[in-house]
């Protein structure tokens, strides 16, 4: 299946009308690639055939039955595209974004270099007719066109109901980019493709997840880090994994957003669903295809990356969500907010290999912290509550020992206050001019490291003050 990869003198490719599919990898890496075409009873066409290959500039469809949405998503280089001898050309302040085809429709998607906007040529090459839509479409088998959206955060529930009431039945969501190939399901050439129905249900569900989750002070520099905690730890305690029940197969609908109704999922599900419940909060969450090692052998898998409070992390839900679930997280060693919670970092984790889609990582939190994280400071809360009989005695305790220990006024507060802010805006200020810097990123990370160190010392000194504050004048 991978028969061309990294074949880098490779410039033109023709495939014979006789090939009905190409799978992912068979052409990645051909870095001089400058021209494909396809030709004939091609039915399939994997969304990572042509992966890492960015000097495509000529793309030939001759009698091809179908193109999906995704397999030349994004292919930005590709400037000339002939349709069954009809020509297509990309112009300058656009950037092709997908190639899709049923029949004898066509949609093109460009999007703009200067504002990100959308636009979809539709073409009828029976009727020779053409028509621009200003937006991301999806053109389904049956040759009808839908929204194409890159998550359900772009949609409110109103917005959903007031589509479906349009007249509108299904949406199309590219961003998780996951496919299902032809011999595990046929549904796959439509595996991000939902009726609203659903969608609205899902959404629901999101909502609910919403809800129950406590958002941190705007000012918190830890707080796409703890709302993402929260995330994973609600899912982990409804979510169950779907064992294979169709030939070998987890349910199709257990492998992306709709696992979610069904509280159940594998990898590929679970990912989608993070993906989107982040994107609610502007957290970029991406999927990496890889192999790891699973009874002697390494089996396919799914995992990701996301992006909380400026820095990249490995996660591997599918792995630490039944340790999270039952709070044995001292005894999980796969990938949560970072690296293994041994310390051993991804990129050297014996035995996973990575496909596609990594971005360099920061260090690993301590345990303690991602703790922190996940319970959003509960555990540590509980453990630091003096006990409801003990304030009378506590209140004197702290008048008898002298000022430190008494409660601070409003106007101390908003000064500790100004000065937390002061100093935030400094490192803000800081990390810019980091990025600027030669090595920038690596200086970036020990900054990050360092402000972890303080935070540490910081709740350290906080816990042992409350200690002393606990403790008898005897004691003391």
């Amino acid at each position: 299946m991978q028969s061309f990869k990294n074949c880098t003198s490779l410039k033109e490719i023709n495939i014979p009308p006789k090939v009905e599919l190409v799978y992912p990898n068979t052409f990645s890496g051909n870095s001089s690639l400058q021209t494909i075409t396809l030709n004939g009873n091609l039915n399939y066409l994997s969304t990572d055939a042509f992966i890492n290959c960015e000097s495509v500039k000529e793309l030939n469809i001759n009698g091809v039955e179908r193109i999906d949405y995704n397999a030349f998503m994004q292919k930005s280089s590709i400037q000339n595209i002939t349709i069954d001898g009809q020509k297509f050309n990309i112009a300058d302040d656009q950037k092709l974004f997908s190639i899709q085809k049923s029949g004898e429709r066509i949609a093109i998607v460009t999007q703009s270099k200067n504002n990100g906007h959308f636009s979809t040529q539709c073409i009828n090459l029976e009727k020779n007719t053409s028509k621009n839509i200003e937006n991301n479409l999806y053109l389904t088998d049956d040759g009808k066109l839908c929204y194409a959206i890159d998550s359900l955060a772009s949609f409110s529930s109103n917005e959903l109901n007031q589509l479906k009431k349009s007249g509108m039945t299904q949406l199309y969501i590219y961003g998780g980019e996951n496919e299902i190939t032809p011999d595990e399901h046929s549904e796959g050439m439509n595996f991000n493709l939902y009726n609203i129905d659903d969608l609205i249900q899902v959404k629901s569900k999101i909502e609910n997840i919403k809800s129950q989750i406590k958002l941190p002070d705007s000012k918190d520099i830890h707080r796409e880090k703890e709302i993402y905690g929260q995330i994973v730890k609600i899912l982990s305690e409804s979510m169950q994994y779907d064992e294979l029940e169709v030939d070998n197969h987890a349910k199709l609908e257990n492998r992306n957003l709709l696992g979610l109704l069904n509280e159940k999922g594998v990898c590929q599900g679970y990912i989608e669903i993070l993906r989107n419940i982040a994107a609610e909060y502007k957290i970029q969450v991406e999927s990496i295809r890889g192999l790891i090692p699973e009874n002697g052998k390494k089996t396919g898998h799914e995992w990701n990356q996301v992006k909380l409070d400026g820095i990249w992390y490995d996660d591997d839900f599918t792995n630490y969500r039944k340790f999270l679930s039952t709070n044995n997280l001292d005894l999980c060693h796969c990938f949560l907010m970072g690296v293994r919670t041994d310390g051993i970092s991804s990129s050297k984790y014996i035995g996973y290999e990575t496909h596609r889609k990594s971005h360099s990582v920061g260090k690993n939190p301590p345990l303690s912290d991602k703790k922190y994280f996940l319970t959003y400071g509960h555990v540590k809360q509980q453990s630091i509550q003096p006990q409801e009989k003990e304030k009378t005695s506590e209140k004197s305790i702290k008048d008898q020992v002298g000022d430190e220990y008494k409660p601070k006024t409003q106007e101390e507060q908003q000064d500790e206050q100004d000065t937390q802010t002061l100093w935030i805006n400094r490192l803000q200020a800081c990390d810019k001019t980091v990025d600027n810097m030669p090595e920038g990123a690596k200086k970036k990370q020990e900054i990050v490291q360092l402000i972890q160190i303080l935070e540490q010392e910081k709740r350290q000194e906080r816990d042992e003050q409350i200690q002393v504050e606990n403790q008898s004048p005897e004691q003391r």
